[in-house]
């Protein structure tokens, strides 16, 4: 039995939204809203000062950068809230016949059956499985073990899973 452990403060939610923020559908509109706001800006400010266009301008600004931001930190508000803490520990354990993913009161379990793919960068560590979740590890973070160790269980895991 392998562990990984580690502490989400909001901090670390934060930068994980802004990962998100970077990545794919969400990154192209927050280029669309950042532009179409710049142009909005010019037009307000080329011919004196047009309240209109700066109304605008600040709606897409609110759009591309604030509106993300009030979301996840009214997420990670009511999350404090419903584990009765500011900061909880997420628990990764690799059991014998399962994933068991802790945090707060809550526990899920993930069957390595279902483990599709494995993503590495530098100290981060993507566990995707068939239904589109992802469990994050952090190589530093695994308790009486390593990344090495548990990336050789969770192959022959798989492998013993795909015979089956």
């Amino acid at each position: 039995m392998m562990k990984n452990e580690y502490c989400i403060t909001w901090k670390l939610y934060q930068s994980w939204a802004f990962e998100n923020l970077l990545k794919g559908v969400r990154l192209v509109f927050l280029i669309v809203w950042s532009l179409f706001g710049l142009i909005l800006l010019w037009l307000g400010l080329s011919d004196g000062f047009n309240i209109f266009f700066i109304i605008l301008t600040i709606y897409c600004f609110h759009r591309a950068f604030l509106r993300n931001f009030l979301f996840v930190k009214r997420q990670y508000q009511l999350l404090a809230k419903s584990y009765g803490k500011e900061n909880w520990t997420r628990t990764i354990t690799f059991e014998d016949e399962c994933i068991l993913l802790t945090e707060g009161p809550m526990s899920i379990q993930y069957q390595y059956a279902d483990l599709a793919g494995i993503r590495e960068s530098d100290n981060k560590v993507w566990l995707t499985f068939k239904n589109k979740t992802v469990i994050r590890l952090y190589k530093n973070a695994f308790v009486d073990s390593d990344w090495a160790e548990c990336k050789a269980f969770l192959s022959a895991k798989r492998l013993e899973a795909a015979g089956n």
